[in-house]
């Protein structure tokens, strides 16, 4: 435990600066389009309009957050062979660390646009009630936060598989990286498809035997049809594993060369 405590108390001085730019950011953007907007067309209030932005902005920076912060601090420490020859942690150990960090700073910059939506919810005299938009909210920000640790993974693995192809093929390991991106999300797509995947993945519906009671012009609203599988989660983090240990196992390769 205090080898967990002491990588992140590595990671922290490294990359707080993520931490505190990542939500200054979303902050600054939010309020700025929200105010922007109100000027543009003046019958929006600003308490109507922030929810929306604040939505958009913090599901989209969420999801997209916890693989550029993962990704740029293996950058910083990739070309020191000593942080991960000479460690005592494992290097699947120095992995997680850098992806549990991530994923906090991810999951933090995920309740900050469900916290304006609560806010919102509960001044705006809404006749939709504050368990529904607090319930329903809650799910859309936890289904956004898995979506960003599955697309972590990926990116990872993407990742360490260009700092691989990058000393053999120069310049052309970006593009292969992206080939194989669009290989990838081709594969998915097929596979969701088969009716056999359907079979394997649509059971245990976690969200049955909730009732959503949303308005129409409710900002959430546009979620309410969405459902949500036990199947369909084991075979994502199923594939997110696989690929985090592949990229483990590239990694060491990479290390040792």
């Amino acid at each position: 435990m205090k080898q967990w405590n002491g990588l992140m108390r590595k990671e922290w001085s490294v990359m707080n600066g993520w931490f505190y730019g990542s939500l200054i950011t979303q902050i600054c953007g939010v309020l700025f389009l929200s105010f922007a907007s109100t000027f543009i067309m003046e019958e929006v209030r600003v308490i109507e309009i922030l929810p929306i932005y604040s939505g958009i902005w913090g599901l989209l920076l969420s999801v997209i957050l916890p693989t550029m912060v993962l990704l740029v601090s293996l950058n910083k420490e990739m070309h020191r062979p000593d942080v991960w020859l000479h460690s005592t942690a494992p290097t699947g150990k120095l992995f997680g660390v850098k992806a549990l960090f991530a994923s906090m700073i991810g999951f933090v910059n995920i309740l900050f646009p469900l916290a304006i939506v609560l806010i919102e919810s509960r001044l705006s005299g809404s006749t939709t009630s504050f368990v529904a938009v607090f319930q329903f909210g809650t799910t859309i920000a936890l289904m956004f936060f898995l979506l960003s640790l599955f697309i972590m993974c990926i990116g990872l693995f993407l990742g360490v598989l260009y700092q691989l192809l990058k000393p053999v093929v120069k310049g052309f390991s970006g593009p292969i990286v992206v080939v194989i991106f669009l290989f990838l999300s081709w594969l998915q797509a097929r596979l969701a498809e088969l009716v056999v995947y359907t079979k394997i993945t649509r059971f245990g519906q976690l969200n049955q035997g909730v009732g959503f009671d949303l308005e129409k012009e409710n900002f959430l609203s546009a979620f309410a049809d969405m459902k949500i599988y036990t199947g369909e989660l084991l075979i994502d983090f199923a594939i997110a594993f696989l690929f985090f240990i592949v990229a483990i196992t590239l990694f060491e390769k990479k290390v040792r060369l």
